[in-house]
């Protein structure tokens, strides 16, 4: 209960001093992103993923539990996810975004938070209603921003799926690269539509706890009509190991965390017509190696070569237009 308490007064505290904060110099950005590394991020990373392990090991035993697996530290995907644990709580990943993107994340946040900060949802009267539109925006974009990654960025999003074995931390494996375009893709909407200090509090704390524990061992079964509500309503951690399936064809299943846009854009599998009988990428066990911060710039040297080919191929002109256009200047 201690750790609830603190993850939410943490999270309420940090919304409160964004709301209070405007971004207008280089200044403004690095002491609130100071800020948040030193404090409000560690503490609410640390407190809910403490909260969550023991909840997982009190209802699964400490045999089966994930607070076991990351103490014994007995495979090296669990060492993995350890290092992106704390590489996030030291606030080194926000070095490593600030570096990696070139600022251009960061730059983009501030900028649409000054220019277009209109807090759209803060006029809305009904905090159940703002509430319910938070949830449906911020679901919908973490859905595109998920489908993006794995569409464009699949070098280093799959680092998040090179885990072998899922536990609470895992939702922390994430390739700080990647937080860039995460930054990139929710910088517009937050802006404009922005949100009362109390419900962001709300849905930052519920949507924290919903990613480790969907990441969980813990299967969430309601008894008759309600058990299959649930499965139709949440992507369940049932449901979510789908999509951490080894088989291929798994991998384009349950992006989101509410089965509404996976439902609506076809990307729905309900677990019980699935068996997953093995988590993880086989052909990529090189980011399960103990070498985390030469694996991390290998993974991004390969995405930006990626990303610069995409670019070539998109802009390249076609060969019949490179033809007539070679024919035009010899004439």
């Amino acid at each position: 209960m201690l750790f609830v308490l603190v993850f939410i007064v943490t999270a309420y505290l940090d919304q409160w001093f964004s709301a209070r904060t405007r971004f207008g110099t280089v200044n403004d950005l690095l002491r609130v992103g100071f800020w948040r590394s030193i404090l409000f991020y560690p503490t609410l990373a640390f407190s809910g993923a403490i909260g969550c392990l023991l909840l997982e090991a009190w209802f699964l035993g400490w045999k089966r539990s994930a607070l076991r697996r990351l103490i014994l530290m007995e495979t090296a995907s669990s060492r993995t996810d350890l290092f992106y644990f704390w590489f996030n709580l030291s606030g080194l990943k926000n070095v490593f975004v600030l570096v990696l993107g070139l600022g251009a994340g960061n730059a983009f946040y501030s900028w649409t938070h000054n220019h277009f900060n209109l807090g759209l949802l803060s006029h809305v009267s009904s905090t159940a209603l703002c509430f319910l539109l938070v949830c449906l925006i911020n679901t919908f974009t973490f859905y595109i921003a998920h489908r993006f990654f794995h569409e464009y960025l699949w070098e280093v999003h799959k680092v998040h799926h090179t885990a072998e074995e899922l536990n609470i931390i895992t939702p922390h494996r994430n390739h700080p690269f990647e937080h860039v375009f995460t930054m990139l893709i929710n910088a517009m909407p937050s802006a404009i539509l922005g949100a009362p200090t109390d419900v962001l509090m709300i849905y930052i704390t519920g949507n924290a706890v919903y990613q480790q524990l969907v990441h969980s061992s813990l299967d969430w079964k309601l008894p008759g009509i309600w058990g299959n509500i649930l499965e139709y309503v949440f992507i369940t951690p049932q449901a979510h190991r789908i999509h951490h399936s080894s088989h291929a064809g798994h991998y384009e299943k349950n992006f989101g965390s509410l089965a509404l846009w996976d439902i609506l854009f076809g990307t729905f599998q309900h677990p019980a017509h699935v068996q997953v009988t093995r988590i993880g990428l086989p052909m990529e066990k090189r980011l399960n190696r103990d070498k985390h911060f030469n694996d991390m710039w290998l993974t991004y040297a390969q995405q930006i070569r990626i990303l610069f080919q995409r670019a070539k191929r998109t802009f390249k002109p076609a060969p019949e237009q490179a033809a007539t256009r070679k024919r035009r200047d010899a004439a």
